[in-house]
């Protein structure tokens, strides 16, 4: 079974590397970025991605309309329903969750 050109292109648009401006994951967190590029292929209306991996959820908020000054490690408090981030016209609803 091969991977569709439109997860490929999700995939490509979820930043790799530290010379991109935004990256999930670790540098080696191509899993992480798997799990997210699968969230943005599930079935049903409302795809959502609940995390409790700052790194995660703070590179994704980068991706979103969540202001710059409110993304930190407290996004759980200031944002507990979650933010929308869309990449090539599909849409998710991160929810991030302290991982305490």
């Amino acid at each position: 079974m091969g991977v569709s050109t439109s997860y490929f292109n999700v995939l490509e648009n979820i930043p790799l590397s530290k010379n991109k401006t935004v990256m999930v994951g670790k540098p080696k967190g191509h899993q992480d970025r798997q799990i997210v590029a699968d969230t943005f292929f599930a079935e049903g209306s409302q795809r959502i991605l609940i995390t409790a991996d700052v790194a995660v959820f703070k590179n994704l908020a980068r991706l979103s309309q969540v202001p710059k000054n409110q993304i930190n490690k407290f996004l759980p408090d200031t944002h507990p329903s979650g933010f929308d981030v869309t990449i090539n016209h599909r849409t998710i609803r991160v929810i991030p969750i302290s991982g305490k």
